[in-house]
């Protein structure tokens, strides 16, 4: 567009510079005036600039992840067992506690014993199988009716031997207390002898009902464990029999030479025992202890058992 207007008013100057010219005279011809030269045209316009292209974002180099383990599937959750229903609590049977280890008195001394267990056992036909080491009470009732109570008691064997050795050549007293809890149609005369066994004996937890197994009772040392035998192992029918002849009016092991009348206006009673049936129970291994017993044919002699805090049966031993 630009050089079209130049070229238009180039023509229009050569025509207007023409007419104005004058003549000259016909003698030397002028020379003809040279037309300009069109001015150079002008620079094209500048190109428009090209748009810059949008750089493009950079490329993330590809990381190499790290090889992941596949998660192991968690095993399945087993599915609760519905809480059991809690049994209500038996309530416990306040247990004997037990003596302490006694101290052995020095020699010249005397010392006193605890039993180390007690029981009475039933020789009725219908409850000749029952127990009652876990009892307060110990009787002694018609024996040699073919029924009756016998009560057993027991104490530290190795105590009696160390004190029967540290008074050797000594005489010794011995003396045991009982505390009386009733007397029936009494009274009755309360006899000890020394319960001499091939089979030791369990005191058991029972109050006059059937034994566990291995509880004493009048039928067996240890119920359905082991029955009561002789010093030399022959089995007897029961604790009647090993303590009496067939007629029942001879004790076949060793009887103290003391016993005791007891009636119901006793509080306590003290037997005096032999110094050789304490020599006996300190030396003879298969001594068991002390058996309570009465031939009266109605008399009931109850003693507090160990089991009774504080009134328990006492060895009192001392040296004269």
């Amino acid at each position: 567009m630009i050089r079209l207007i130049l070229s238009a008013m180039l023509v229009v100057s050569v025509a207007f510079a023409g007419c104005a010219a004058p003549q000259q005279p016909s003698g030397q011809p002028k020379k003809a005036v040279e037309p300009k030269k069109a001015a150079a045209p002008a620079k094209a316009a500048a190109e428009p600039k090209k748009a810059v292209e949008p750089q493009k974002p950079a490329e993330p180099k590809p990381v190499a992840a790290a090889p992941t383990k596949p998660a192991e599937p968690k095993p399945a959750v087993e599915a609760k067992k519905p809480a059991e229903p809690v049994a209500a609590a038996e309530p416990k049977k306040a247990e004997p506690k037990k003596a302490a280890p006694p101290k052995v008195a020095a020699a010249g001394k005397g010392m006193t014993l605890d039993p180390t267990k007690d029981a009475r056992v039933f020789g009725y036909p219908s409850e000749n199988n029952r127990n009652g080491g876990g009892g307060t009470r110990l009787r002694t009732s018609g024996i040699q009716r073919g029924s009756g109570e016998i009560s057993l008691i027991d104490f530290d064997h190795a105590a009696l031997k160390a004190f029967v050795e540290k008074n050797a050549g000594k005489e010794i007293a011995a003396k045991l207390v009982l505390q009386v809890m009733q007397v029936q149609e009494g009274p009755g005369k309360v006899e000890v002898a020394a319960l001499d066994s091939g089979s030791d004996w369990t005191e058991g937890k029972k109050t006059q009902t059937p034994a566990d197994k291995g509880e004493v009772t009048f039928l067996a040392a240890q119920h359905d464990t082991k029955g009561w035998t002789t010093t030399d192992g022959k089995p007897v029918k029961d604790l009647r029999e090993l303590l009496y002849d067939k007629k029942a009016d001879k004790v076949l092991t060793m009887l103290n030479s003391k016993s005791a009348e007891v009636s119901d206006k006793d509080k306590t009673v003290t037997i005096e025992l032999d110094a050789k049936l304490i020599e006996h129970m300190a030396s003879d291994p298969n001594n068991r202890g002390l058996v309570l017993f009465n031939r009266s044919p109605l008399a009931k002699v109850d003693f507090s058992s160990r089991e009774k805090s504080g009134s328990g049966p006492k060895l009192e031993l001392a040296v004269k």
